[in-house]
């Protein structure tokens, strides 16, 4: 088995190079600030807007990413006739190459070339290990582990599926916008047996010095000749003394790894509230001639850009390229949903 094409297909480790870099989930850069000394250069107001719009998002993304990614794994190490342990080295020379090592024996470390370090400790991966790794994560399966990619995230993780039930726990901490919150986590939702059609939901808490957030994300995605997705939020939090609410339904479709069907598909409806006041809006802004989609909330001081992706499968300019949608050069997230390795249906 080829770890590199297997993660690139889902996009998990272009994801989590991401994150390293200090752009998971929005244009953070480390430093582990609370809202009020935020290093993203977002004043303490709209840090606290973006991540209460965005941040469920960003770890419904996260959780199913590094589910994936030691789904992957194991099997890559199952091959080799190894448990869940040792070391993966990505080949700096050959990034399709990684080399194994059975130290150390208590868990699992993946290095990637540019340095990026990936540790889990798993208690139980259990699940159909008779075919692949896509076979496995539409199916019926536990996972439970720990998971370490310092500083971003430091997460356990029990992740559950059967009889067409989501279900499980998510703890630790995670950093959204370079600021460090604390998460307790609530996995739920359904799927369709045997498909693609999943509907996880998140619930739960996530919280700073000065910042406390009640999560309600759920995320519906459907794979057929387009990639579609529905993310739901009726998320609300404190901040500054003030009571938010956000409540949105953005609708998107993908093919051959970039927006598409936009005039049709395309579709974000919502809106803020500050103390009972509506506050914003969300829209869709087309920019051709930068080549991207944008999925914007307004605010008082002025749009907030909560989501970004290319229009078309071509050029480069301040996108990082990936298999599913583009990533925004200043780190929007991306959409990894369990079992889909379609990300370049309709090509």
């Amino acid at each position: 088995m080829d770890l590199l094409k297997e993660l690139t297909k889902r996009g998990v480790a272009v994801m989590l190079m991401l994150s390293l870099f200090g752009c998971g989930g929005g244009d953070g850069g480390g430093g582990g600030q609370v809202p009020g000394g935020s290093s993203t250069g977002l004043s303490s107001t709209e840090q606290a807007l973006k991540v209460g719009m965005t941040g469920g998002a960003f770890l419904d993304n996260t959780i199913t990413s590094t589910n994936n990614l030691l789904v992957e794994a194991a099997f890559f190490l199952n091959s080799l006739g190894v448990d869940v342990i040792g070391t993966l080295q990505q080949s700096v020379s050959d990034p399709a190459a990684f080399s194994y090592s059975p130290t150390p024996d208590d868990r699992l470390r993946i290095i990637l070339a540019n340095g990026t370090e990936i540790v889990y400790d798993t208690s139980a991966i259990s699940g159909d290990f008779g075919f692949d790794a896509n076979f496995f994560l539409l199916n019926e399966y536990q996972l439970r582990y720990k998971v370490i990619v310092a500083p971003i995230i430091d997460l356990t993780i029990d992740a559950n599926r059967g009889n067409g039930v989501l279900w499980g726990t998510v703890s630790g901490t995670a950093q959204i916008e370079g600021t460090s919150y604390t998460v307790s986590l609530t996995l739920g939702g359904s799927y369709v047996p045997f498909t693609s059609i999943t509907k996880p939901e998140l619930t739960g808490t996530v919280t700073a010095n000065g910042f406390d957030m009640q999560v309600n994300e759920t995320i519906e995605f459907v794979s057929g000749q387009s990639i579609f997705l529905t993310n739901k939020s009726n998320n609300s939090w404190t901040a500054e003394g003030s009571q938010f609410q956000y409540t949105a339904e953005i609708s998107k479709a993908f093919q051959c790894g970039h927006a598409a069907n936009v005039a049709s598909d395309w579709q974000a409806n919502g809106s803020l509230t500050q103390d009972g006041a509506t506050i914003g809006a969300l829209s869709v802004n087309i920019e051709s001639a930068a080549d991207q989609i944008n999925i914007a909330a307004s605010a008082p001081d002025g749009p907030i850009i909560l989501e970004r992706y290319r229009l078309s499968s071509g050029g480069s300019g301040t996108f990082d390229q990936t298999p599913f949608g583009n990533v925004g050069g200043d780190g929007q997230f991306i959409y990894f949903i369990n079992g889909d390795t379609s990300l370049t249906v309709g090509c």
